[in-house]
């Protein structure tokens, strides 16, 4: 969906709600009192943080659990983030065929041999970037389901 045919739907359509009844009817007030089309109609900052949803109490427990998930989800961003800095900086050092070391009676590397190095390389460098867009597309819900739980 473009930028202009997003605004579009917001403009002519209703104010989204949540359709789950998987959350409290505390939780729906909350979340329409905050989508409101009007600004006017929309409570300010301090409204809600009086709101019956953020003062409520929360085992401690369950926010322990979000941050240490939370915190293992950016150890593993930050590692997978590292590994991709090696990568490249090891192909701008040595080239993409790293595989083809020539020491003392190591067998030299034909072209295919070489092409498909490069392509598995290629792959694995697609699979690492994917996955580390998937993770910090978790890391983000988790940073939010967070915050959300510390209001």
């Amino acid at each position: 969906m473009s930028t202009v045919s997003a605004f579009w739907h917001i403009v002519e359509n209703e104010s989204p709600t949540l359709q789950s009844n998987e959350w409290s009817d505390c939780f729906h007030k909350f979340v329409d009192s905050c989508l409101q089309k009007i600004p006017q109609d929309r409570p300010t900052s301090k409204e809600l943080l009086k709101h019956a949803f953020v003062l409520q109490e929360r085992p401690t427990a369950v926010l322990i659990d979000l941050i240490q998930r939370t915190k293992d989800v950016q150890k593993e961003l930050d590692n997978l983030q590292y590994q991709k800095k090696k990568v490249f900086s090891q192909e701008a050092h040595n080239g993409p065929a790293v595989e083809a070391q020539e020491e003392e009676g190591a067998k030299v590397m034909t072209n295919e041999e070489k092409k498909f190095h490069k392509h598995i390389q290629a792959q694995q460098k697609k699979e690492l970037n994917s996955f580390l867009k998937s993770q910090k597309r978790e890391y983000k819900l988790r940073k939010k389901q967070l915050k959300e739980s510390c209001m």
